[in-house]
């Protein structure tokens, strides 16, 4: 499985960090992301806000699922 996740606060840090440990996860890329996240996962800069460029990401790096924290 391919995850995108959004955020890059504590919560998205612990939830990061259980999402590396799954044996079922090919590869994990955090979204904004920050620098204790990035010590153990890719980190990249997405703006959300660009939803063209944001699908285009999607496709091209075969992500099956997206997740975001509700805040």
């Amino acid at each position: 499985m391919r995850v995108l996740q959004f955020g890059s606060d504590s919560s998205a840090h612990a939830l990061a960090w259980k999402l590396i440990n799954s044996t079922q996860l090919e590869r994990l890329i955090v979204t904004p992301g920050n620098a204790a996240i990035a010590l153990f996962t890719d980190t990249q800069p997405l703006a959300p806000s660009d939803p063209l460029a944001l699908m285009a990401r999607v496709l091209r790096e075969g992500i099956t699922l997206a997740v975001a924290d509700a805040q």
